[in-house]
């Protein structure tokens, strides 16, 4: 599976959304290995997998951030995300309130900067 040359994450759209790299290697939108990704790169998110013994892919993926809810889990296939809103989209908006909250806490303010993505405004 492709990812972004720069921060390593899959791929959203032509351009990363997380770091705002062109990609000209992504040909197709592809919103598999996001919940796994955020999982790895956000340390106080409430993650659920499957598979044996938990050991799976991330299933559910929970997040408070910058005052807001947001919940990432596969149903039926699906990529179903909280608040409803198409993945880019969504991943914008919660590296907004990232972005936010990162300005008081120097834990998140790590670990987005670490992760190799742009703060937001």
């Amino acid at each position: 599976m492709p990812s972004c040359t720069v921060c390593g994450a899959p791929p959203l759209a032509r351009t990363c959304v997380f770091c705002h790299t062109e990609q000209r290697s992504f040909t197709a939108p592809t919103v598999v290995g996001l919940l796994d990704y955020l999982a790895r790169h956000l340390p106080q998110a409430e993650v659920q997998r499957g598979g044996f013994l938990g050991r799976g892919s991330v299933r559910r993926l929970e997040l408070q951030a910058g005052g807001e809810s947001f919940t990432g889990r596969f149903r039926r296939g699906e990529l179903e995300l909280t608040p409803r809103l198409p993945a880019t989209a969504w991943t914008e908006r919660l590296l907004v309130a990232l972005s936010r909250e990162a300005a008081g806490d120097a834990d998140v303010r790590r670990a987005v900067s670490r992760s190799g993505w742009a703060l937001r405004q």
